[in-house]
């Protein structure tokens, strides 16, 4: 990808740092082109120390960064040398500020139910908080995303080249009940069939699972903004119980959803692990 048709896609609305921070140049130059100045390093590592949960906080570090050097930065996540446009995406923050304090309780299930060679699903990778941490810590297994919004599938598609990750992919496609084309949402972040946005492939998870060859999920993690129903309910009805995730991280989300995805999976053999303010862990007896 060139660097003009990165910089195209690369947008990141929906964010309130965004708007002051558009002039920052997005580049597909090799990474370690824009590693942290001096000061950048030291407020990176004090945030990092200190592990600040607060978003407010997050957010006034990541503007600190910008104005000390309006440009991206290139940093460690997880033993990976990542591009991060800190300003732009709230995900970006965590990994960059406050990775080891973000979500350490899923993380830590993820990786204890993801075997040495096993199968990690991310859907809804984002800038790729889950699929790069798997991929590094489970460098012989395979990790398989998928992300719409073609921002954040184009930044997570260099990522993932950057560090030559054989093992990791991400597919720019939507999860849903039916195969074709709908509009994304790229404000919400979700599937908003008719309304403004971005028109995205979409695709059931069982077919794409069969493209890709795949025969067992060890674990999954999900968070599609609301429409979890749509990707799972379809693929329960369909899939072999062989290909059902033996473990998954879910948002829950029941309040949008048009069938009760948690409800059927406890019904059906999983068993919930443990659950958070926003996600479930089950496991699959």
């Amino acid at each position: 990808m060139t660097s003009g048709a990165m910089a195209a896609s690369l947008s990141f609305s929906g964010d309130s740092l965004a708007a002051h921070f558009s002039d920052i140049p997005v580049s597909d130059a090799p990474v370690g082109r824009f590693a942290p100045t001096p000061a950048q390093q030291a407020v990176i590592e004090f945030s990092r120390k200190l592990g600040f949960g607060n978003g407010f906080i997050r957010n006034f570090g990541a503007l600190t960064l910008m104005k000390l050097r309006r440009a991206p930065i290139d940093y460690d996540y997880a033993g990976l040398t990542l591009r991060f446009y800190p300003a732009r995406c709230g995900s970006a923050r965590h990994m960059l500020l406050s990775p080891a304090w973000s979500e350490p309780k899923e993380r830590a299930f993820i990786i204890e139910k993801t075997p040495a060679d096993g199968v990690f699903l991310d859907l809804g990778v984002n800038v790729g908080f889950y699929l790069f941490y798997v991929a590094a810590k489970r460098p012989r297994a395979t990790v398989v995303g998928f992300e719409p919004a073609p921002e954040y599938h184009a930044l997570v598609s260099f990522n993932i080249a950057q560090n030559n990750l054989a093992n990791a992919f991400v597919m720019k496609a939507a999860l849903s009940d039916k195969a074709g084309v709908a509009t994304f949402n790229l404000d919400g972040q979700s599937l908003v069939y008719g309304s403004g946005g971005v028109e995205v492939e979409t695709i059931p998870l069982f077919d794409a699972l069969r493209a890709r060859g795949l025969d067992r999920v060890d674990c999954m993690k999900i968070d599609i903004e609301g429409v979890e129903d749509r990707a799972l309910m379809p693929f329960f009805r369909s899939a072999p119980r062989s290909l059902w995730p033996k473990a998954m991280i879910i948002e829950d989300s029941r309040h949008l959803w048009g069938e009760d995805v948690l409800a059927f999976m406890t019904a059906n053999g999983y068993r919930e692990a443990w659950r958070t303010k926003l996600n479930v862990a089950l496991t699959l007896a």
